[in-house]
């Protein structure tokens, strides 16, 4: 049975340096498809085929690519990706999308989208780990750093530095991401392969005390723009304090460990929290940041051992009151009921868990991307 294909194709195709002589290429991405002709589910979708070339017709056509479904069942809004490569830089392609089922049927072409093939690039995004930190003056404040290389040539000579001003010395160094060993030798530059990705680790020394800031980190490559910023995914929440204070590292797990939390109708992931400061009294809160998201939040302490609510015994959209002993771990469960679409913008689109003292300082935070399924 032939199905509808759903498929648009918006082009995203990104010019960070041009190389003469070098090959073009395009990147797609379509939403897939949901249902057969009929209107009944679409259960046996195989592949796609993306028709392309420099005809304004490219669909059907003997030039095309085969990109396999990673499900026979898509969900609504699931998308779908395919690159193409081997163009002619600066000339206008013509591409159109086509299902494909087990049995071999094949759907009508979707409707053509067109662009220009652009050069080979390096293109970087990052991820700070953990989101806060909460430290005595002297005390090095820890993260961890993944930088990524989406493009198609090696980014060479990726570094760390502070885009924000705080009185403390600043340290960054590749790390073995099996181990988080430090690697090589410390403020020098990596390159980053394509589709790969390096490990740091970063450190802020502070030498007086520090108001809690959101510390923007600057991540640059000699060939590519720099990182994206976003608050709460490569920032750091950082204070320094000449008394001692609660340090809550906080991390958060998802059921798929990919810090995605796919919501059906309801979700809950799980953060950890470890005060490596001293003891204090914490209030944890939850929120969606500046977006207005259609889900509800609420949270409980846990008991460790098995996982059920401890405090309060169910579930509460109220902040939760605790103490945090030092050196010692508490754990949270964060429960979210959806009541509408949240496309997957992982940058925007995310529930933040915060811990705050008695004066309402910061003092631990994480987040993880939310979408519904």
């Amino acid at each position: 049975m032939l199905w509808r294909s759903t498929a648009a194709l918006p082009f995203i195709a990104i010019l960070l340096w041009a190389s003469p002589g070098s090959a073009g290429l395009l990147d797609a991405a379509w939403t897939a498809p949901t249902t057969n002709t009929d209107g009944s589910t679409l259960t046996s979708l195989v592949s796609y085929r993306v028709y392309y070339g420099t005809s304004a017709t490219p669909c059907p056509g003997p030039t095309f690519l085969t990109v396999a479904s990673s499900t026979s069942s898509p969900a609504s809004n699931d998308t779908a990706t395919a690159r193409l490569t081997g163009l002619v830089t600066g000339t206008p392609y013509f591409v159109a999308v086509t299902a494909v089922d087990s049995g071999g049927n094949e759907s009508a072409c979707s409707a053509v989208a067109s662009a220009i093939a652009r050069a080979d690039y390096a293109a970087i995004v990052s991820a700070v780990l953990p989101g806060s930190r909460s430290v005595q003056v002297g005390v090095p404040a820890v993260g961890f750093v993944s930088i990524i290389n989406s493009g198609t040539i090696a980014a060479t000579a990726c570094r760390i530095s502070p885009a924000t001003s705080v009185s403390a010395a600043f340290v960054y160094q590749t790390t073995d991401p099996a181990t988080n060993q430090v690697i090589g030798t410390p403020n020098t530059p990596a390159d980053i392969a394509p589709g790969g990705s390096q490990s740091y680790v970063f450190a802020f020394t502070p030498t007086t005390a520090i108001a809690p800031t959101e510390v923007a980190l600057s991540f640059d490559c000699t060939n590519a723009s720099p990182a994206p910023s976003k608050v709460g995914v490569n920032t750091l929440h950082l204070s320094a304090s000449t008394t001692p204070i609660p340090d809550a590292v906080a991390l958060a797990a998802t059921s798929t460990n990919d810090g995605i939390l796919n919501l059906a109708k309801n979700g809950i992931f799980a953060v950890t929290v470890a005060n490596l400061g001293a003891r204090g009294r914490i209030v944890a809160s939850a929120d969606t940041g500046s977006a207005a998201l259609p889900v509800s939040i609420a949270l409980c302490e846990t008991d460790p051992n098995t996982g059920q609510c401890a405090n309060p015994a169910a579930p509460s959209t109220s902040p939760v009151v605790t103490m945090l002993d030092a050196n010692a771990a508490t754990t949270f469960g964060i429960f979210v009921t959806g009541f509408g679409t949240v496309p997957f913008d992982p940058a925007t689109n995310r529930i933040f868990v915060r811990f705050k003292d008695a004066d309402g300082i910061t003092r631990g935070s994480t987040s993880v991307a939310v979408k519904t399924k």
